[in-house]
């Protein structure tokens, strides 16, 4: 119910899968979209969905909402919604312009790549944490 009826649009939900079907559901799409309400429960979540589909190199469009805000910077690596005007514009944007489609999809990508990838998070793990047992250990 967050994301407005748009005639036309091929809109498949798939409720049940198995974690290794993830990346070949990812491929078969051409926008991912992650609507979300506006309550405390969501405001915690993290952007997994997101960023699912963005490592995938798929355009993303979600709720701003919670970590969606920080983690998509609106129309240069996916698009913020947060009124069904706003879902229907990006939606129009991205299901139009298939340029547009790849150029998100590519600094979606990119911004997993960069911020979100194991070596990424395995790195900020050892010096926040790993680091500081070490010198706990020595001292």
């Amino acid at each position: 119910d967050l994301i407005p009826d748009l005639s036309g649009a091929n809109v498949v939900e798939i409720a049940d899968y198995q974690n290794e079907d993830i990346p070949g559901i990812v491929a078969s799409f051409d926008i991912g979209v992650m609507p979300l309400h506006d309550g405390v429960w969501e405001r915690g979540k993290c952007a997994m969905k997101a960023l699912v589909y963005m490592s995938g190199g798929k355009p993303v469009i979600c709720s701003s909402v919670g970590e969606n805000n920080y983690l998509i910077k609106d129309g240069e690596n996916g698009f913020l919604a947060g009124t069904s005007d706003e879902w229907v514009t990006a939606i129009k944007k991205l299901s139009t312009d298939p340029e547009l489609r790849q150029r998100i999809g590519l600094q979606g990508r990119k911004t997993v790549e960069r911020e979100y990838s194991t070596q990424v998070c395995f790195d900020e793990l050892n010096r926040q944490v790993l680091d500081e047992l070490r010198l706990e250990k020595q001292g």
